[in-house]
């Protein structure tokens, strides 16, 4: 029982970080050839600070879970 449930749990994290990595692949192509290059620099640039908050959050979570 726990086995399965492990297995399930771990394809699924998988496949969502593989999502994570193919899906800005895909989109890329999409969002130069649709988006001005001045948009597409604003968009470049908020993806970019999310990047860094997403760091400092991830780093936060973790610090949390050890003190637990």
């Amino acid at each position: 029982m726990k086995n399965s449930k492990l297995i399930k749990n771990s394809i699924a994290l998988y496949s969502m970080t593989i999502a994570k990595l193919i899906f800005p692949l895909l989109t890329l192509p999409y969002l130069t050839r649709i988006l001005s290059v001045e948009v597409y620099g604003k968009v470049a640039y908020v993806k970019s600070l999310m990047s860094y908050f997403q760091v400092v959050v991830d780093l936060d979570l973790c610090y949390l879970e050890l003190r637990k």
